[in-house]
């Protein structure tokens, strides 16, 4: 049969008794706290486990970081960092190179909130940011989101106008065309344009949108009408 409350108590003077103690609830207590720490640092190892084997490491849990890929010396392949305190990214080394795990991760977005009706090829003087927790946009004539560590993005660009029109988006990447946009031309007439695509970034490069459009029509304004994201995808 299962032992009573009071066997189990009369175990435990009986115990103390042979030890030549006299149990109290402190020490109980302070017994309780030991058994409930020893199980939050199993808890915690085991999430750690856990943590590493869904990035695809099986090595040390080496700390957070401060802010992109960490730099821990003697670093070995399976080694993870969790969380990175900036970007929010679990970060794995394969034993040459330290890895980002954070796909989705909306870096920054702008958008056009006064009127602006552009003529041919121009740069989308973006004036409203929507997202930026890190600090990396630029708005104005030279609208611009930075690049904040190395690695593959995905950069949407997206320009609409309030009549048909002949129209068509662009991302550059510093001056240089990346991603062009779908472009309508003769009888084929559109109000809206989209240039998306995931490129390869350096660190410190920055991105701007262009549109090209056939008349000086006004654009739609607000995010739902002229918008420029850049969105982590990997390292």
């Amino acid at each position: 049969m299962p032992a009573t409350g009071a066997q189990n108590a009369a175990q435990i003077a009986a115990t103390a008794a042979s030890a030549g103690t006299n149990p109290s609830f402190n020490t109980l207590s302070v017994l309780g706290d030991i058994n409930c720490n020893n199980l939050n640092s199993r808890a915690q190892v085991s999430a750690q486990s856990v943590r590493a084997s869904m990035i695809g490491g099986g090595g040390r849990y080496v700390g957070s970081t401060a802010g992109g890929p960490p730099s821990y010396a003697g670093a070995k392949a399976g080694d993870w960092a969790f969380p990175d305190a900036k970007y929010g990214l679990t970060w794995w080394y394969d034993g040459s190179t330290w890895h980002a795990n954070g796909a989705g991760l909306v870096v920054a977005k702008l958008t056009r909130n006064a009127n602006w009706s552009p003529s041919g090829n121009s740069v989308i003087p973006f004036d409203t940011v929507l997202y930026d927790p890190l600090g990396l946009t630029t708005t104005g004539a030279s609208a611009k989101i930075s690049v904040p560590f190395p690695g593959y993005y995905r950069v949407t660009v997206y320009c609409s106008f309030n009549a048909l029109n002949n129209c068509e988006a662009y991302v550059y990447d510093e001056g240089t065309l990346r991603i062009s946009g779908n472009y309508s031309y003769g009888a084929s007439y559109t109000s809206g344009t989209v240039a998306t695509g995931v490129i390869s970034l350096a660190s410190g490069r920055y991105v701007s949108g262009n549109v090209y459009s056939g008349s000086s029509l006004a654009i739609v304004t607000g995010e739902s009408g002229c918008s420029m994201s850049l969105e982590f995808v990997s390292s």
